[in-house]
């Protein structure tokens, strides 16, 4: 629902993916395993549904989920920014 109308709001994609990613994986978590998995795979399905790839290698997915619980929104925003990767057109 909230990417529902995130989307009508025309709100900027990374705003909707660290929006996921703070109700994802903040307390209370929705599932009882992997949401860190879920808001990241998420993540990368709305970045791709506007041209990007969410990259990140394994190590940096580690360092992220170990920060993640302290991070404000803004620093959120900031980590996907500079893990966007524009995906090449035909």
């Amino acid at each position: 629902e909230d990417i529902r109308r995130d989307a009508k709001l025309e709100r900027p994609f990374i705003d909707m993916i660290a929006a996921i990613f703070d109700d994802i994986e903040r307390d209370p978590q929705p599932f009882q395993d992997c949401n860190h998995r879920t808001a990241m795979h998420l993540g990368r399905f709305i970045a791709f549904e506007f041209g990007y790839n969410l990259r990140y290698s394994g190590s940096e997915g580690e360092r992220l989920r170990e920060r993640w619980p302290d991070m404000q929104i803004g620093e959120l925003k900031k980590w996907i920014s500079q893990h966007l990767v524009a995906l090449k057109g035909d």
